[in-house]
């Protein structure tokens, strides 16, 4: 479908239909298989572009959840607009020359036609016209004045009516040129006067979009990404060289900046004229993260009195909630050989990967439990049994996980290769460590010994049922 002069319906909820506008336009193409849809998109935008250079366009796969507007984005803040096109100019053409931006530009949009008649109120009254004359002949040169509506006799009310316009011969053909001489009739003297004989008539442009931002008017540098490739990969090349450019204004003007960072990318720079903040997806993602950044010690002390209460002990809560970071070098490990960036998905994947490495440490410590509770086993050899009884069924739980999230590894896209990543190459290494660690942990909490333990015997070392003698043997 194809919407003119606005967004389309809201037809899911992730789409925020644009608000009402004359230039705008928005059209929605259904494929008959994903993956052509990237081709799909380059080469309509290769045509427009080609057919006209001037459109603002961006051509892109339909997100299911909360999207930036564009894929990169730079804003800028000063206090006066014209030193602002100048450092943004700057900006947009650095982003130009990086290969993987396509649709370079600005938040304010190119540059409109502006006709100015600046009036000159003493030769108007000395003409005999006024304000509303010029208006009047304005108005019926140029685009026609209403002077009645038209309705068929028998259509209701309610229908639309069709306007009457009543226009000169030259409206439909009216240029800048021929506003000088056009003719404006003055009631007090009853003759025509030239409008330049009145009114001066410029033609200039101008940003048709203005926007401000704490009260500095602020202008954003804005491209999307060509497949194949995302977003962090040209905010790691523009946010330090924009900040980079800011501190070199402000220190043309005898100023410091701050800077932020944000996951190790610069995200922000302000000094005492000059203010920049990175946007699109990278600011969304950070917003996300922070979001589940707040939350996560709330979670991670629920959990903890969780396992207080099922252990009846703080020394094996601990020696869980020790096991969690296990899984991160394999997840550092798992960015890097499969190509992703640390984001909020990769994120999602390592919360979740802290409940799997959780669980088999549950299951390893309670298994402790049972053998010296119910088997009568002393803590030197419950540990070990401990660990080779379950070492099989945390193996093969976690290699069916791991067969289960190889598609989306492979398949998952951009969206969810960064979780799989995540999960697959954490698991191997936290399930791998943890094996190894549980049992080392308790006997360091517990203070179980093994000097002597190749000098106990099974039946010595503690008090077992014969039944249960044979089957360790």
């Amino acid at each position: 479908g194809t919407f003119i002069g606005g967004g389309a319906p809201r037809f899911i909820l992730s789409y925020s239909p644009e608000a009402s506008s004359a230039e705008y336009a928005y059209a929605i193409y259904n494929t008959t298989d994903y993956k052509i849809i990237n081709k799909i998109s380059e080469q309509i935008d290769n045509h427009m572009t080609e057919l006209y250079p001037d459109l603002d366009m961006s051509t892109k796969k339909i997100k299911r959840g909360p999207s930036a507007e564009r894929d990169v984005e730079y804003r800028f803040s000063a206090g006066n607009t014209e030193d602002l096109f100048e450092k943004i100019k700057v900006v947009q053409n650095k982003l130009y020359s990086i290969p993987i931006a396509k649709n370079v530009t600005n938040s304010w949009k190119n540059q409109v036609k502006k006709l100015t008649i600046d009036i000159d109120q003493e030769k108007l009254k000395k003409a005999g016209l006024t304000t509303e004359d010029i208006s009047s002949a304005l108005a019926a040169n140029l685009k026609g004045v209403m002077v009645g509506t038209y309705r068929e006799t028998d259509s209701p009310l309610t229908e639309k009516s069709i306007p009457i316009l009543l226009r000169t011969k030259e409206a439909n053909n009216t240029v800048f040129s021929k506003l000088d001489t056009m003719k404006i009739y003055s009631s007090s003297t009853g003759s025509f006067i030239n409008l330049n004989q009145v009114a001066d008539i410029k033609l200039d442009f101008e940003y048709g979009y203005i926007y401000k931002r704490d009260r500095f008017y602020t202008m954003a540098v804005q491209g999307d990404v060509i497949p194949g490739h995302t977003s962090n990969e040209i905010d790691t090349i523009m946010s330090p060289w924009i900040v980079e450019k800011v501190r070199e204004w402000e220190t043309e003007k005898g100023e410091k900046i701050k800077t932020k960072t944000v996951a190790g990318l610069p995200s922000a720079a302000e000094g005492a004229d000059y203010k920049y903040e990175i946007g699109g997806t990278t600011e969304n993602s950070n917003k996300q993260s922070n979001a589940l950044g707040e939350k996560l010690p709330f979670a991670g002390l629920f959990i903890f009195l969780l396992l207080v209460a099922q252990f009846n002990s703080i020394k094996k809560a601990i020696i869980i909630l020790l096991t969690i970071p296990l899984g991160i070098l394999g997840v550092s490990v798992g960015l890097i050989v499969g190509h992703q960036n640390f984001g909020f998905f990769a994120i999602i994947g390592l919360v979740s990967l802290s409940g799997v490495v959780v669980n088999n440490a549950i299951v390893l410590l309670d298994q402790i439990e049972v053998e010296i509770n119910e088997n009568h086993l002393k803590p030197a050899y419950a540990v070990i049994v401990s660990a080779q009884s379950r070492f099989r069924p945390i193996l093969l739980t976690t290699i069916t996980t791991l067969c289960g999230l190889l598609p989306l590894w492979m398949f998952g896209g951009t969206m969810w290769k960064p979780m799989a990543v995540s999960l697959i190459f954490g698991l191997i290494f936290a399930t791998i460590l943890t094996l190894g660690v549980i049992p080392v942990l308790y006997a360091i909490f517990f203070k179980v010994e093994y000097k002597n333990y190749k000098d106990y015997e099974y039946g010595k070392a503690s008090k077992i049922k014969p039944e249960i003698i044979s089957d360790l043997i």
